[in-house]
């Protein structure tokens, strides 16, 4: 059950933008690897700062307390219609993976 108010495509739903900003110490690769290999659309806000629109995304908040939950962590999880299609493409630009696809219950991940 979703709490009341955001619901998908409710009206408070439409109504808020979602804004990230990573701070990373090599912000130049990181901002080469979502335009390049990611092919995310973007514009240069100032000076070489791009901002990527982002695909449809949702937002899970959970909890930080528990066996082996860390604090202070963020991870942001792509969702694609065909995994096999994705890793292929993003193979071909250079990128390796450090696990195989794994089912988690809420979805297919991979490292």
């Amino acid at each position: 059950m979703r709490p009341k108010g955001i619901e998908h495509g409710g009206p408070r739903a439409r109504d808020h933008r979602d804004t990230r900003r990573h701070l990373r110490p090599d912000a130049e690769q990181t901002r080469a690897f979502f335009r390049d290999v990611l092919d995310f659309s973007n514009v240069d806000g100032r000076d070489g700062w791009l901002i990527f629109k982002l695909p449809p995304a949702e937002l899970g908040i959970h909890p930080t307390s528990g066996k082996g939950v860390l604090s202070g962590r963020h991870e942001i999880y792509l969702m694609c219609d065909d995994i096999n299609a994705t890793i292929a493409h993003v193979r071909a630009k250079g990128v390796e993976f450090l696990t195989p696809v794994e089912d988690r219950g809420f979805g297919l991940v991979m490292v």
